[in-house]
């Protein structure tokens, strides 16, 4: 007899601390979700802040305006590639007539 009662103790027991477990999972999850979905509404916010935020506009045009300048450049040397050859073998005889 005395052992059915120290296993009704334990098992007592155990069931008490799995509920105080389970509450404070509960709690936990709770609180999380809250959490996310106070991150969720302010999102909108956040994004048209981070939109209108222009600082990185600048540098966002000096790069369009760095890719144009090479794309015309390699334009220019494709078109006059026989000019540009024949410049360049009258510098190097030039210089190795020195």
């Amino acid at each position: 007899m005395q052992g059915w009662k120290s296993v009704h103790e334990w098992s007592k027991t155990l069931y008490q601390k799995v509920q105080w477990c389970n509450a404070k999972s509960r709690s936990v999850i709770r609180e999380r979700v809250i959490k996310s979905y106070m991150q969720i509404t302010e999102w909108p916010g956040y994004a048209k802040e981070r939109l209108s935020d222009a600082k990185g506009q600048g540098t966002t045009e000096y790069a369009i305006l760095v890719g144009v300048l090479v794309v015309i450049a390699i334009i220019a040397v494709v078109a006059f590639r026989d000019k540009l050859q024949a410049l360049w073998e009258s510098i190097t005889s030039g210089i190795n007539s020195l």
